[in-house]
This record gives structure tokens, sequence and C-alpha cells, in this order.
């Protein structure tokens, strides 16, 4: 379920070593390379439980039993505030997986899981709510070009997906040269 290019709350990954070996190898060819970074607002409290795209995804992998443990999961959930003995209200949480649990980053890992699809032009490392995308070419112009191209279908993918880039990305569609 979870995408090769995905290397957050995995055992013994390293988005450092596969994307530093990546510019190694382009440089020892004498290619420039260049790179975006990309970080989501508030990742894991954006994921919309009215939406569903979560669940969209895991009925892609999950069925029956499994399906409906990990539907109710995120959903029908409250929390409240308590200070010095005072407690709120509690009030019922309708975005965001469940944080300090370990089903929570592995939710998100699926909600973003395929936004590598939406890149075609450029490589692309991921590490939780941390994108990170590179081309190489002997022309920086055209690495440049792959990375903006991918960069504007992920800015098309994010609000199809329930989330926002931070600053919010007002990516306009490339030029073609």
């Amino acid at each position: 379920m979870i995408n090769q290019h995905q290397f957050a709350f995995m055992k013994h990954s390293s988005t450092t070593i596969k994307a530093v070996d990546s510019w190694k190898m382009a440089i020892d060819n004498t290619e420039k390379v260049v790179c975006a970074f990309l970080d989501l607002r508030k990742a894991f409290d954006s994921i919309d439980h009215n939406v569903n795209i979560l669940l969209q995804k895991l009925s892609k992998h999950l069925h029956g039993k499994e399906y409906e443990r990990f539907r109710s999961y995120p959903s029908e959930r409250s929390q409240y505030v308590s200070c010095n003995g005072i407690e709120s209200e509690q009030q019922q949480i309708t975005y965001g997986v469940p944080q300090g649990c370990v089903l929570g980053p592995t939710l998100f890992n699926i909600q973003i899981n395929d936004i590598s699809s939406a890149c075609e032009n450029s490589q692309v490392i991921l590490y939780a709510d941390d994108t990170e995308f590179h081309a190489s070419s002997n022309d920086v112009g055209a690495a440049e070009q792959s990375v903006n191209d991918d960069l504007y279908q992920v800015s098309v993918w994010l609000p199809r997906n329930g989330l926002i880039s931070n600053p919010p990305a007002t990516i306009k569609r490339p030029r073609l040269c």
C-alpha cells in the first residue's frame, strides 16, 4: 500500500541518502540538478473525514471487516482540553488522523501515497508531508522545465486530495518551449 517513493516511518530508510545519491550520480555524469521542496500545511490535521478521500484509497486495498475497522478509526472521535482541573466540553473531530498512535502516520502516508503519480518528469522522494522533486539534464533549462511541469501537476493534485501546500502553491502552467 505504501509507495516506493515514501520513506517516512519506515525502518532503515533515508530520504537524504536516496536524494543525495541520485544528485551525486547526475553530477558525476556532468549533468545539472534542479530540485524543488514542498511542505504541506497542517498535513496530519487536514484529512477531511466527510470527504472520504482516505477511505476511497483504503478501499482499494482493504475489504470486509478490515476495511470497516479502518473506516471507523479516524472518525467518531472527540477531544477536549484539560487545564488545572478545568475541562472543556468534548468536540467531535472531523479532520485529521489520530496523532500519537501507530496508525496515524500510516493513514497519512496512504492519503499522500499517490502524489508521485502526478509527476511524470522528475524523481520524487516523500517523507511524510515533505516532498522533494528533482530532475537532471545537461541542459539546466530542461531540468528546470521538468520540475516545474511536475510542480504544476502536483498543484492540481493537492486540492483534489484535500491537501494544501505551505505556503499555498501559486504555480502557473509552465510554458512549453
